[in-house]
């Protein structure tokens, strides 16, 4: 009867007070014998509900003395956790839970899966070499790879791999894709090029891989160097057969607080040629044949000259000075001027090597005109195709229209965009237009008539890619740009690639 009396006291005393006083009265209840279920649930209760009710540092004793009671109790076993991680750090608490999920797989509950996600975040973040694996025990594996996915994207933001987290679920393709973009970002080229195949080979359609190697041989096989730095530059183009490369240098005449142009020609394929100096140019274009290089200049009345530069000997042919030259262009080898003499506007055709004026037509300023004497304009979202001074085709786009290259080497193409950033190819052979269904933005033209395009990896990240009449991809080329580059300039092969970078002029190669 006694010890029933003091068992009772000490479980009501237990009851109505705090930590550390409550745990000393249940064990004076428990002293009291009578080990049998119903008063060991009656303690491990009161216990249990004081220690989660506690402070860590008041509640840790009651809550270890429960867990003598039920070793097991996934409640109290996920607390214990908690606080094994913040007193000995996110590995022993994962330890702790590693030798009792043994006897726990049947029982397991949102708030012991939420603790142990937190202490494997903890663990990542504390030793960056810990296997993570040995601790995902129990857990859904849709959590895991939520885990993986948001400690990859964790780790983007931080610049750093977060190699453990990929191996959470490595074949998860979103896991993977973006582990392998950490790795770009840090600079490791091979080891993303393993994880991107890795990818391929589990979701083939996942995203274009080939742009992604295109991206990575960008990174391993492509020959940067720079060619010219430390001046004012600007506007580089290569010469189709990527052998030369010509480009502006601005020079000051602080006396004449004034900036002039000058012409610099280089042979690319000569080492340690010496750069010719051409003069002052506005404007200068090569022939598709590589075979002359066309640039206007500007008079001190402000008259337009063109000269024909033949690039093989030097030789130099200037348009009569009766001409004011406003703009010109190559089409086909053949050589499109617009001019003014005495208040009339002409357009000239040259044919060379015959460096002489084959027709002379009465005209109005227009684009760039071809070799059948066909140019281009739009109207709102109409393109309009003259020729001859005639209005020749018209095209009617959903969307207005807000630009259009010039016309392809062999004076066929023309590439359009609106302003939703669409593109389409105008066939002037064939009389159509064609989408290109693929993103992505005009670059320059190739031989004849393929186009250089740039293809959206991600982000800011371009490919280059080889685009045949059709729009279709047909190459991918080892260069790869985060700025999508105005001054820029490529060799029709796409062997050899020029562009302007912070006053540097770079010059890639395959």
């Amino acid at each position: 009867m006694l010890e029933t009396a003091i068992k009772e006291v000490g479980f009501l005393i237990a009851n109505y007070s705090d930590l550390p006083l409550a745990l000393d009265a249940v064990n004076l209840a428990l002293s009291q014998g009578g080990n049998n279920w119903l008063t060991n649930q009656k303690a491990f209760n009161l216990l249990l509900t004081k220690a989660l009710e506690s402070s860590p540092l008041l509640g840790e004793p009651a809550l270890d003395r429960a867990l003598q009671l039920y070793p097991n109790n996934i409640i109290a076993v996920t607390r214990k956790a908690s606080i094994i991680g913040d007193k000995n750090g996110p590995k022993e608490a994962l330890e702790f839970l590693i030798q009792k999920e043994i006897d726990l797989e049947d029982s397991i509950i949102p708030e012991y899966l939420a603790v142990k996600r937190t202490l494997l975040i903890r663990l990542a973040g504390a030793d960056p070499k810990a296997d993570l694996n040995q601790f995902t025990k129990g857990m859904p594996q849709d959590m895991i790879v939520e885990i993986a996915k948001q400690g990859v994207n964790h780790a983007w933001l931080h610049m750093k791999s977060g190699r453990q987290y990929y191996h959470l679920a490595p074949d998860e393709p979103q896991v993977a894709y973006q582990f392998g973009r950490n790795l770009i970002q840090m600079h490791l080229w091979e080891t993303a090029r393993d994880i991107f195949r890795h990818l391929e080979e589990i979701d083939p359609k996942f995203m274009n891989f080939q742009a992604v190697y295109a991206a990575l041989n960008s990174k391993t096989k492509t020959d940067t160097t720079k060619f010219a730095s430390g001046e004012i530059l600007d506007a580089i183009q290569i010469s189709p057969d990527g052998k030369w490369l010509a480009w502006r240098k601005w020079l000051e005449h602080p006396w004449e607080q004034v900036m002039v142009s000058d012409l610099i020609l280089t042979n690319l394929s000569a080492s340690g040629s010496n750069p010719q100096s051409l003069g002052d140019a506005i404007l200068f274009k090569w022939s598709p044949d590589s075979n002359y290089l066309a640039l206007q200049s500007m008079t001190s009345t402000g008259l337009g000259r063109l000269h024909i530069i033949t690039v093989q000997d030097g030789s130099r042919y200037t348009l009569p000075p009766e001409y004011d030259i406003i703009d010109f262009n190559w089409a086909n080898n053949d050589l499109m001027i617009q001019a003014q003499r005495e208040h009339q506007i002409l357009l000239l055709h040259l044919a060379p090597p015959k460096l002489k004026i084959e027709n002379e037509l009465a005209w109005q300023l227009n684009s760039n005109v071809n070799q059948d004497f066909s140019w281009l304009t739009i109207k709102g979202n109409t393109l309009i195709v003259y020729r001859n001074q005639q209005k020749y085709r018209t095209f009617d786009f959903k969307n207005n229209l807000v630009s259009f290259t010039g016309w392809s080497p062999n004076g066929n193409l023309v590439v359009i965009e609106d302003t939703m950033g669409k593109s389409w190819i105008y066939n002037h052979q064939k009389g159509n237009i064609a989408p290109i269904e693929i993103q992505g933005q005009f670059a320059a033209w190739g031989g004849d008539q393929d186009i250089f395009w740039f293809l959206p990896l991600w982000d800011q990240l371009h490919v280059l890619v080889g685009l045949n009449s059709k729009g279709s991809i047909q190459k991918y080329y080892p260069y790869s740009l985060d700025n999508l580059y105005y001054d820029i300039s490529i060799a029709a092969d796409g062997e050899t690639l020029a562009l302007m970078e912070d006053h540097k002029i770079l010059i890639m190669q395959k």
